[in-house]
């Protein structure tokens, strides 16, 4: 079935989109003229003579029947019939008139035999188109009314229900068309997306649809593969790099430490030290806050009071406002260091700060909010970029900032590798609000 499916169907998007809309108008052509014919209303004479055959064979069933059968004949018949309807006549009963015009109707039966015979007609209408009054050969009297034809409402007019199954077909033509169509190209901007704002990993996307669809789902795997691939490769090149480098630093600071006391010595360390810090935040940040620690549930309050703690015995106050109750899944390590970053961060550009955790749907928020000079947008987009720092922090030594802008990057890759995601915000009243939102446990 799939080797005859390949050979009948098309490769290309536009061969595709060719074939649906010549199979559509193929199909809708014919249902239409199996339409038409099928509902093509049968011609005047031929009508006619249908039912002058099916009323004479009524007046022959009551002709050969008795009087006493008769009433009950006649019922039966009339439930069995739509085209007429059969009455007997009193016998007091004035006899219908037969117009000269009348006897040219179609529907007046002319040729009776076995002793019937016509005695008036008359048209009466709308209700009912011709009434006939027949002898039978006994004598008594019958009216045969045959009834108008009734429209079967809007439904039932039959250009209304081709039109109908017309806009019916069209629209799962349409459904399948676009399920068959472009569900790859939105399986593959869904994989892109996830993988763009995701933490890196490779996202599997199935090979198919037409064959630029399965050009471009390929390609993406390939691609996928070659930046992960480059991307661990640059890790572990860093790595090398900083671990060799500590071996050197360490032979430094041992000398270091053998020189008499003096300012030379405290600005050499001074230095060493900066050296050593750009030295570990780089290669954390290149981890992307990754540690190698197993995810599990994190009781939110708990290690938000640690961290609280933690500061305090440095002698840095902060407020603390949690909800209780919020769990993440996460690693305890990397949550702590993001939280610490962004602490440290608001610490050192504005002082004072507060911490703040709560449950918003089906996500854990957590804000340090500082009441600092703040920042522009502009350069709140920018300052959540690896490497860059602001104007305060670009003078190191004794005094000044010592960050290397990696606080803010660090903090917003650990947040997009739990599924969260980093955003700076203005505080109300002046400062710097960074909330980072977490998909809760």
């Amino acid at each position: 079935m799939k080797a005859l499916k390949d050979y009948f169907w098309p490769d290309r998007i536009a061969s595709q989109v060719m074939l649906v809309m010549i199979s559509a108008l193929v199909l809708i052509t014919t249902l239409v003229f199996a339409f038409f014919v099928l509902l093509r209303p049968v011609p005047q004479h031929a009508r006619s003579i249908s039912e002058l055959l099916m009323l004479g064979s009524a007046l022959q069933t009551l002709n050969e029947a008795g009087q006493a059968e008769r009433p009950g004949l006649v019922d039966a018949l009339n439930a069995a019939n739509r085209h007429y309807h059969i009455e007997l006549v009193s016998p007091g009963e004035p006899v219908l008139g037969v117009p000269e015009d009348i006897l040219r109707h179609p529907l007046v039966p002319v040729d009776l035999t076995n002793g019937m015979r016509l005695l008036g007609a008359q048209p009466l209408g709308k209700e009912k188109e011709l009434v006939v009054e027949i002898a039978l050969d006994d004598g008594s009297r019958i009216r045969a009314d045959h009834l108008a034809k009734r429209g079967g409402g809007l439904l039932g007019n039959p250009f209304l229900q081709i039109l109908l199954f017309l806009a019916l077909s069209l629209a799962m033509l349409l459904v399948w068309a676009v399920r068959t169509l472009v569900r790859p190209l939105s399986e593959l901007e869904r994989a892109v997306s996830v993988f763009g704002e995701g933490p890196g990993n490779p996202v599997s996307l199935t090979e198919k649809g037409p064959r630029e669809v399965r050009a471009a789902a390929a390609a993406f795997n390939r691609m996928q593969v070659r930046i992960r691939d480059l991307i661990e490769r640059r890790t572990r090149m860093l790595a090398a790099i900083g671990h060799d480098l500590r071996t050197p630093l360490t032979r430094l600071r041992l000398r270091l430490d053998l020189m008499p006391e003096g300012d030379l010595k405290s600005r050499n360390l001074a230095d060493l030290s900066v050296m050593e810090g750009q030295i570990n935040g780089a290669l954390t940040f290149l981890r992307e806050g990754r540690t190698g620690e197993r995810t599990a549930p994190v009781d939110l309050p708990s290690l938000l009071l640690s961290v609280q703690d933690q500061y305090e015995d440095m002698g840095i106050a902060l407020g603390l406002h949690c909800a209780s109750g919020l769990v993440v899944n996460g690693r305890v390590s990397e949550l702590v260091r993001a939280v610490s970053n962004l602490i440290d961060n608001a610490h050192r550009h504005a002082g004072g700060l507060d911490v703040r955790a709560s449950g918003k749907d089906d996500l854990v928020v957590i804000e340090v909010v500082d009441h600092g000079p703040g920042l522009t947008r502009e350069e709140m987009n920018r300052l959540i970029e690896p490497f860059e720092r602001g104007d305060a922090a670009r003078t190191m030594g004794e005094g000044q900032g010592t960050g290397f802008g990696l606080g803010l990057a660090t903090a917003r890759a650990i947040a997009e590798g739990h599924g969260g995601r980093l955003d700076l915000l203005d505080t109300p009243g002046g400062g710097l609000t960074a909330r980072m939102q977490l998909p809760a446990a």
